[in-house]
C-alpha cells in the first residue's frame, strides 16, 4: 500500500494515500457529533435544572392571591 499510515482496527482496513482523506473525514464527522450530543445533553441538563429552580422557588413563596 502506497503511503500506508497505520492499520484501523475499527473499519478493519489498512489507512494510506488513497483513502487517508476519508478517513480523516470519518475521524472529522465523529468528533463532530460526539460534540452535538454532549452540547445538548449540557444544554437538555441545564435546562432542566432552571426549570427545577423555578419550581422550587414558586413553592416557597407564598401567593399574592392568597392575601
Amino acid at each position: 500500500m502506497v503511503g500506508f499510515d497505520h492499520h484501523c482496527g475499527v473499519l478493519g482496513v489498512c489507512i494510506g494515500r488513497d483513502n487517508q482523506p476519508w478517513f480523516i473525514a470519518l475521524l472529522l464527522s465523529g468528533a463532530v457529533s460526539l460534540l452535538t450530543v454532549g452540547v445538548s445533553t449540557l444544554n437538555a441538563a441545564l435546562h432542566d435544572a432552571r426549570n427545577s429552580a423555578l419550581a422550587l422557588q414558586r413553592h416557597r413563596q407564598p401567593s399574592q392571591r392568597q392575601r
